[in-house]
């Protein structure tokens, strides 16, 4: 996979929305997290609402999803290395690096870095080396399915704007419009925030390869 592109196509999509300062500096945070992401849009039980709501709520999984199992992969290569669950990565690699005593192969496929088994590699390097090769793996879909979303993200914005000015036309009772009131105003929120979370996420896979290819590249 072209890295690169892929990265080039996210970046243009996130070009187009103007995210405030705030919400990037929380996107990145909650990217950086060790906690496990949750997904925060909800939907209201009004077909009137939940069609465009429906839209979020699998954009919100997707990066959720996108999230965790960076995560997740992340932390499976320290844990494979024998390395503490708070150490950066770049120190796991370091560890790695050391231990392969230079039965490691190291290549580029575009801009996403490669690494195998050389002969007669430690056999206590295996489970890193497969554990990196997953993180790899899961950095490169995790960007292809982010680089994917732009268009639909710019789309419903614009769309979620409109949804608090149709809930007074939906004839509810005073008790169904005030939960659909503050279920609209928290998920038009949280839809403004989509292209901060993405592009922190994008940093993170970005960070990751790097941290690889400066292990191993040199």
């Amino acid at each position: 996979m072209n890295f690169r592109n892929v990265l080039g196509v996210s970046f243009l999509a996130l070009g187009l929305f103007a995210s405030a300062p705030v919400l990037a500096k929380k996107a990145k945070d909650a990217a950086a997290s060790t906690e496990p992401a949750v997904v925060t849009i909800q939907l209201t039980g009004n077909a009137a609402l939940d069609g465009t709501l429906q839209k979020a709520l699998d954009i919100d999984t997707k990066i959720v999803n996108g999230t965790n199992n960076l995560m997740t992969a992340r932390a499976n290569v320290n844990t494979a290395l024998g390395a503490a669950t708070d150490d950066p990565l770049a120190t796991a690699l370091a560890d790695m690096k050391s231990k392969a005593e230079g039965k490691l192969k190291f290549a580029m496929n575009g801009t996403t870095p490669t690494i195998s088994a050389g002969d007669g590699m430690p056999d206590n390097v295996k489970a890193g080396l497969d554990a990196v090769n997953s993180l790899v793996a899961v950095g490169g879909t995790t960007v292809t399915e982010l680089a994917g979303l732009g268009k639909d993200i710019t789309a419903l914005i614009d769309e979620a704007k409109a949804l608090p000015g149709k809930i007074p036309s939906l004839g509810l009772d005073a008790k169904s419009l005030m939960g659909a009131t503050k279920i609209v105003g928290a998920d038009v929120k949280a839809i403004g925030g989509f292209p901060a979370k993405i592009s922190a996420l994008t940093e993170q896979v970005t960070g990751v390869f790097n941290d690889i290819k400066a292990a191993f590249g040199s």
